[in-house]
């Protein structure tokens, strides 16, 4: 009764490839939930066991509750020339985080103060102004603002919280309490501070295939 959502992206945008792959789906008591032309992807949802009679499919749970959908993806002879790729057999995370957190106990004490964004943006001859006028997306996969960090940040500099747009894609959860990596917070805190003026949207998808290219699809269709 379990469940799980796939990517199938067709050989084309026409209505023929459509058309066709839809009514093998259908045939399996699988339902079509978006059909995302920009990139041919059909995104389908319905029963683990019926979605596994109709690709050739064994499930596998792995650690954590992610699935894995062992052995290669088939389909009818007939349907080969519509369909060119089956995504979301794997719902383990894309990305890790590279940041590793220690109490300040632990780490060593710094030599110097510490760099602050506009100084790095000055060494790299960042270009001048406020990046009024102009509009900046961040893609992230999972992760989570830590708002009491980026108050703290900004008040030491004077600048104000930048303005935020945040844009959930494909059911991206913009404040998961499992999920509080700092990579987000720290690219909000180096634009706000080099380009305090611009618009900064957050486009914030599930961390795996299909979230990665929903993320780009979004980013790009959404300016």
């Amino acid at each position: 009764g379990h469940e799980v959502g796939l990517s199938l992206v067709l050989s084309t945008a026409g209505e023929r490839d459509r058309v066709a792959v839809t009514a093998f789906v259908e045939t399996h008591h699988l339902r079509v939930t978006a059909w995302m032309p920009r990139t041919r992807r059909l995104k389908v949802r319905g029963a683990a066991g019926d979605m596994a009679t109709a690709f050739g499919l064994r499930w596998m749970r792995l650690p954590e509750g992610h699935l894995l959908g062992a052995g290669e993806p088939s389909v009818p002879a007939e349907l080969a020339d519509h369909l060119h790729g089956v995504l979301g057999l794997d719902s383990r995370p894309r990305l890790r985080p590279h940041l590793k957190s220690k109490r300040y106990g632990e780490a060593a004490a710094p030599k110097e103060a510490g760099r602050i964004a506009p100084a790095f943006a000055q060494r790299y001859r960042f270009p001048e102004g406020d990046g009024k006028g102009q509009h900046v997306g961040l893609l992230q996969l999972g992760g989570a603002l830590a708002t009491a960090d980026l108050e703290a940040y900004f008040k030491e500099l004077g600048l104000p919280v930048p303005a935020i747009e945040v844009v959930p894609v494909s059911g991206g959860d913009p404040s998961p309490v499992k999920d509080s990596r700092w990579e987000m917070t720290l690219d909000v805190e180096v634009l706000g501070a080099i380009v305090p003026a611009a618009k900064l949207t957050l486009f914030i998808a599930p961390n795996n295939a299909d979230g990665l290219l929903d993320l780009v699809e979004a980013a790009l269709h959404g300016g």
